[in-house]
């Protein structure tokens, strides 16, 4: 088993640098060989998240792809699945939220600002 950073993560999803990619595959060809061989920590998944909307400007319609794209990858393992599921399928309804005091977030689809 081995686990991926954010970096990794992101490469994964976005596929934009050949050569990183071509890392990638070597790295998964020689390691990983089981279900769940790949592990994404719950921090490392929700700072991705938040980066494809921060820095990349993903709209929430890929962002949600691109999580259920790593969920049907039996090679990848999650901290707890069901749970990365179901706020999954909250995020999607609309019905999730992040709690916050940071006014800056006014206004941002997905933040409650207290």
């Amino acid at each position: 088993m081995i686990g991926i950073d954010i970096n990794v993560l992101l490469r994964l999803l976005l596929d934009d640098d050949a050569a990183q990619g071509a890392q990638i595959t070597q790295l998964f060809d020689s390691h990983v060989q089981a279900l769940g061989s790949v592990r994404i920590a719950d921090v490392v998944l929700a700072e991705a998240m938040w980066t494809l909307w921060s820095v990349y400007r993903q709209p929430k319609a890929a962002r949600v792809r691109a999580l259920r794209a790593l969920l049907e990858q039996p090679a990848y393992g999650f901290e707890d699945r069901a749970a990365v599921e179901q706020a999954l399928d909250a995020y999607a309804a609309g019905r999730a939220f992040t709690a916050t005091f940071d006014r800056g977030l006014r206004g941002v689809a997905g933040a409650e600002v207290l």
